[in-house]
């Protein structure tokens, strides 16, 4: 079940990215680590219909697969 909630601003941003790399974290039964943060965002940007690119990531895109 997914609930949608408007888009935060962008100090919550960062705390909402946070708290799903924690449940990624929790649900692969490891602890968070670089790629956590980067995989919670790829997954927000998804569910906002957006890309995640290269210009946002840098040298952390290539820890990406999909």
């Amino acid at each position: 079940m997914a609930i949608g909630f408007p888009t935060p601003a962008v100090q919550r941003h960062l705390l909402w990215d946070r708290c799903t790399a924690g449940f990624l974290a929790a649900e692969s039964d490891k602890p968070v680590t670089t790629m956590g943060p980067i995989h919670a965002l790829q997954c927000e940007y998804q569910k906002l219909g957006r890309l995640t690119l290269v210009s946002e990531l840098g040298p952390y895109m290539s820890l990406l697969t999909t």
